[in-house]
């Protein structure tokens, strides 16, 4: 089960420990960590918010199962990466 953000390193780190021994790897989505960069003053088009989102959208894409805390953030993983997540609401 992995959280994120933080996603670099992250996901390539899990990505690489389920090719190395088979284990399935669980997303727990709890933000963006492409939007982070972005919103933190470097812009949309800022080549490392392009590349973050390039690394988080097909990283994430091909881990085994996912998971957030909000129907919106399931909404829009489905919709710009074809991500399905189930939501589980924080209490």
């Amino acid at each position: 089960l992995l959280q994120t953000p933080p996603a670099i390193p992250t996901l390539a780190a899990a990505w690489l420990a389920r090719a190395a021994s088979g284990c399935m790897v669980v997303v727990d989505w709890h933000n963006l960590g492409f939007s982070v960069l972005e919103h933190g003053g470097l812009g949309a088009s800022h080549p490392y918010v392009l590349a973050a989102r390039l690394y988080e959208a097909l990283l994430g894409w091909s881990l085994d199962g996912h998971l957030c805390v909000t129907a919106a953030m399931s909404g829009w993983l489905r919709e710009h990466w074809s991500v399905r997540a189930e939501t589980l609401y924080d209490r």
